[in-house]
């Protein structure tokens, strides 16, 4: 997943993403879904393991946008390398 958001990251700042919605992915990338299943390849992550990691953003106290925006991130990324092949 690492990887995946890392690539997912550069191609919205090449279609021009406003600068401060990449830096708040890269936070929420960085603090919140690396250290749960970043190590994991795309193909490998479940339901439960999203679950688990807003679960642990719950848990650390993110509120709802910061959870949106996760959201967002997580199924942007998977979206783009479906369509991509990149994943």
């Amino acid at each position: 997943m690492n990887d995946l958001i890392e690539h997912y990251l550069a191609y919205l700042e090449d279609q021009g993403r406003e600068r401060r919605t990449l830096i708040r992915y890269e936070g929420l990338a960085k603090n919140w879904v690396a250290p749960v299943i970043g190590e994991k390849l795309a193909r490998q992550v479940r339901p439960a393991d999203l679950d688990r990691c807003f679960a642990v953003m719950r848990r650390g106290g993110q509120s709802a946008p910061s959870m949106s925006y996760a959201k967002a991130l997580l199924s942007g990324a998977f979206k783009w390398a479906k369509r991509t092949g990149k994943g």
